[in-house]
């Protein structure tokens, strides 16, 4: 939706950017436009495992929001960078790290945008598996949505409520791709990457988000022990 599209904007002088459908990318288009980058990126609708591109083409490749782990085959995602890379060019991707099972599912309520959804999110044989359910508009819970802080607000609870079925629109399952560091380096290595360099973040990202000043810090100082502990 060209939020991280707009931080790379800022390093390079051109970019094109994908988006897996024409909402996806109207959005991303309005947002660029928004930021005033709209001049020097070009967005496009595409699958990451079959890029509308001629081969080595690009000098770099970058993929946020852990993309490879939503891609139907990561194998094919990777060949398809490589394919579109110029020789000695450079691909930054992230991942899903690996966890174990989880003895129960994490349920939240999200307002994403103007969407609100009930999530059960659970990891089961290296896979996320998250049931999304679409709610009307008239489920109570909602309420305290509305008032939640920016477009996209999360509250955890600890069961389903009873009262959840009467107002689901509609429900869709969505898996992901987990992955060891090791997996990372054999998939790249067998695409034709040569030099792989692999960079724990575990939960970095929510931690960086925080006003605490030192647990910031801390998270900084102990990244790779943190990841470690998910391993």
């Amino acid at each position: 939706t060209g939020g991280s599209t707009r931080i790379d904007a800022t390093e390079v002088s051109r970019l094109i950017a994908i988006a897996s459908s024409r909402a996806m990318a109207r959005r991303a288009r309005q947002a660029l436009r928004a930021s005033r980058k709209r001049s020097q990126v070009d967005v496009v609708v595409a699958d990451a495992a079959h890029l509308p591109f001629r081969p080595r083409v690009f000098d770099a490749v970058v993929s946020r929001g852990v993309a490879l782990s939503y891609v139907a085959s990561p194998k094919d995602g990777l060949a398809e960078a490589w394919r579109v890379l110029r020789r000695g060019g450079k691909l930054g991707i992230d991942v899903m790290n690996y966890q174990r099972n989880w003895s129960s599912p994490a349920r939240t309520f999200s307002k994403v945008g103007q969407e609100f959804v009930y999530m059960e999110t659970s990891v089961v044989d290296g896979r996320q598996v998250r049931r999304i359910y679409h709610l009307s508009k008239d489920c109570p819970r909602l309420r305290r949505l509305r008032r939640g802080p920016g477009p996209a607000y999360t509250q955890s609870i600890r069961r389903r409520p009873r009262w959840i079925g009467k107002y689901i629109r509609s429900m869709e399952t969505r898996e992901a791709w987990m992955f060891k560091p090791k997996e990372v380096t054999q998939l790249a290595s067998r695409t034709g990457f040569r030099e792989v360099a692999i960079i724990p973040l575990g939960l970095l990202p929510r931690v960086l988000s925080s006003k605490d000043r030192e647990l910031k810090v801390f998270a900084m100082t102990n990244t790779n022990a943190l990841s470690d502990l998910f391993l």
